[in-house]
């Protein structure tokens, strides 16, 4: 990550990429812990004996608000300030990168998920898909950009799931459309 933001940096010095940025969520899978880093508003949640966890920090206008107690609404007159984002790769040559251990159970499901996803699909029902034992997980994934899509869709969707099946073993699936599709 912190690569990949010097690189963009870097590149800003050509005219065509000036003020370029991006939002990057990853995970590094260990043995019995998995690593999540963000940046942005890209995010990571663990589907936890059926209880759906934030386990990533959202890096908006909105969240950091929200987390000093105060409300959005009330702060800001422009409705589209609230997702203004507050920490983006390549913006300047350091980045501060939210990074947490993860120690999922068999059984189990991590999603990492764009703004497309979150923008315009409830955590609710975001859970209650997951926690639809008869769909797959490639399923799953199509079940939420298709709710995307449907609840506006104004912006790309990608959504990552993973599954511990076993110990030390994953079952994973992943789709990234464009807005639209």
């Amino acid at each position: 990550i912190f690569f990949a933001n010097t690189i963009i940096h870097e590149a800003q010095k050509k005219p065509q990429y000036h003020r370029m940025g991006t939002t990057v969520a990853a995970l590094l899978v260990e043995k019995d812990c998995v690593w999540s880093a963000n940046v942005g508003d890209t995010l990571v949640y663990l589907l936890d004996n059926g209880r759906l966890v934030q386990i990533s920090e959202e890096h908006s206008l909105e969240a950091e608000q929200k987390s000093m107690g105060l409300d959005p609404l009330e702060t800001s007159t422009n409705p589209l300030m609230k997702h203004m984002l507050t920490r983006v790769l390549g913006l300047s040559e350091s980045v501060d990168v939210f990074i947490t251990p993860i120690r999922p159970d068999v059984g189990d499901t991590i999603l990492m998920c764009s703004d497309g996803l979150t923008n315009y699909v409830s955590e609710q029902s975001i859970q209650a898909v997951l926690d639809d034992f008869s769909l797959s997980l490639a399923r799953k994934v199509d079940v939420l950009i298709d709710e995307a899509n449907r609840g506006g869709g104004g912006d790309n969707v990608s959504v990552i799931l993973l599954q511990v099946s076993e110990k030390g073993k994953w079952g994973k699936f992943k789709k990234r459309l464009k807005f639209g599709a």
